[in-house]
């Protein structure tokens, strides 16, 4: 047991310190002022719809997906799994969303992070969900309702 024990505190010991010394190594960088470019996001081939970008190698999860699309409109949520930080992410789609014609409405940041987005008859919002090694993403796509025409009584 004892034996157990010993060598999970030296497994736990040898993560913490390899995390430790990539942390040093990026504070050791901005001290000589190195810049280290971090690769940017690609777009993944497999959109569910054609303009609604989703960077590279972030997985959909069904279970927790909808979509539904007629002649006339189109709505869905997707839920996705995948690493990358939030400031890429809204980097990628600062930069992705207008090559599909979506004007970004704003952006608010708080526990979570979300994007707003629309076009002439939509509107997309999408949120980061940072995690412990990964970021969920969620993107809600949804018709825009028109004005609310008031009733009144004649």
């Amino acid at each position: 047991m004892i034996k157990k024990i010993s060598l999970l505190f030296a497994l736990c010991s040898l993560l913490f310190a390899n995390g430790g010394c990539a942390t040093m190594d990026r504070q050791r960088d901005a001290e000589l002022g190195v810049v280290v470019e971090e690769e940017k996001l690609e777009v993944s081939s497999d959109l569910k719809f054609e303009d609604l970008p989703v960077p590279y190698r972030f997985k959909l999860n069904r279970q927790e997906s909808f979509v539904f699309q007629n002649d006339f409109t189109r709505m869905g949520l997707f839920k996705y799994v995948g690493k990358a930080n939030a400031k890429k992410i809204i980097e990628f789609y600062r930069e992705q969303m207008p090559l599909y014609n979506w004007g970004l409405i704003n952006i608010v940041e708080h526990n979570e992070i979300i994007l707003n987005f629309e076009k002439s008859r939509e509107s997309c919002i999408i949120t980061l969900k940072p995690m412990m090694t990964r970021t969920v993403l969620t993107i809600f796509l949804t018709p825009k309702s028109g004005p609310i025409k008031e009733e009144r009584e004649q």
